[in-house]
């Protein structure tokens, strides 16, 4: 297995994981199809590539999903998808 197959299956992972929260919330398949997808990306780096490659590719995974989950909330993404209507009547 090659570089770009760890890196190619970490991405897809990714992909998978912003899809279940931007585009299907709630249908956990995505989330947890995208996550063993990165986490099997990170492990085949580690038994396929040199130790010191896979730790890169371990460090810069962690980077790249921190900053996608920090700019995630810092925008304020969620309030597009938050209910905001209320209910006015009472039982």
């Amino acid at each position: 297995m090659t570089l770009t197959t760890v890196i190619l299956l970490i991405l897809f992972g990714m992909i998978l994981i912003l899809a279940e929260i931007f585009f299907i919330p709630g249908a956990t398949i995505g989330g947890i199809l995208g996550a063993l997808a990165v986490a099997g990306g990170v492990i085949a780096a580690f038994v396929y590539l040199d130790q010191a490659t896979a730790w890169w590719v371990f460090g810069l995974t962690l980077a790249v999903t921190g900053v996608l989950s920090y700019l995630g909330f810092k925008t304020r993404t969620w309030e597009r998808f938050e209910v905001k209507g209320k209910i006015a009547s009472k039982s």
